[in-house]
């Protein structure tokens, strides 16, 4: 169950992104980030799916996610950012920490992948 910070946060972003033209919504399989995907996608009147990969994969799962998606915009709810944010970085720990860093619980960052990857 999402908290009432949480909660928040969810129709905060659905609110923000209501302008934007978000093909479709995906989350990791973490209870929150499923439950907050839900919400905003919910609000925004596009369908959710869960990718049970991100939770072993993000750089993949992603990539798979742009290819799927090309030229067009999606939201996707991670959750658990310092485990995630070691795993982009991969062994570069001035980098690991910058992420975890920037990426505070409920940070939202726009992520472009062009045609290169």
């Amino acid at each position: 169950m999402l908290s009432h910070a949480e909660r928040a946060r969810a129709l905060s972003l659905a609110q923000a992104l209501c302008g934007e033209r978000i093909a479709w919504v995906w989350a990791s399989p973490l209870p929150a980030a499923h439950q907050a995907a839900q919400l905003v996608a919910g609000r925004l009147g596009v369908s959710m799916s869960v990718r049970e990969d991100m939770a072993v994969d993000l750089v993949e799962a992603l990539s798979e996610i742009a290819d799927a998606h090309r030229g067009e915009s999606v939201l996707i709810v991670i959750g658990n950012v310092g485990a995630q944010a070691i795993q982009l970085a991969g062994r570069d720990a001035a980098r690991t920490e910058a992420l975890v860093a920037a990426l505070g619980n409920g940070s939202c960052v726009e992520l472009a992948i062009d045609g290169d990857g």
